[in-house]
């Protein structure tokens, strides 16, 4: 579930822009800029038809402008924090923050 705080990176201009110039969903862009940064994509889903889109999204060619763009958006946010896996005695030590 997204917290509060966290912005919705599907309503974000360049998104919903980059989808438009691709003719895709603002879900499949997300999805296809990390297949392209080769980075492993769970989206989570429970409809079918939201889960096909999710495959389709490999099919997408993303340019070099479209990945420049997506990732100028970076505002060092971290989505999930790992706050979930801080239990007392589980080990757990968050090495991903700066």
């Amino acid at each position: 579930m997204k917290g509060a705080n966290e912005p919705n990176l599907m309503n974000l201009k360049i998104i919903q822009e980059i989808a438009l110039k691709h003719e895709v969903s603002a879900a499949q862009v997300l999805i296809a800029w990390h297949l392209h940064r080769e980075c492993s994509v769970i989206p989570k889903s429970s409809s079918k038809n939201h889960i096909k889109s999710n495959f389709e999204a490999s099919t997408i060619s993303l340019d070099s402008e479209d990945m420049q763009q997506i990732a100028s958006l970076d505002k060092n946010y971290r989505f999930i924090t790992g706050k979930f896996f801080e239990m007392p005695g589980s080990g757990y030590h968050n090495i991903y923050d700066e």
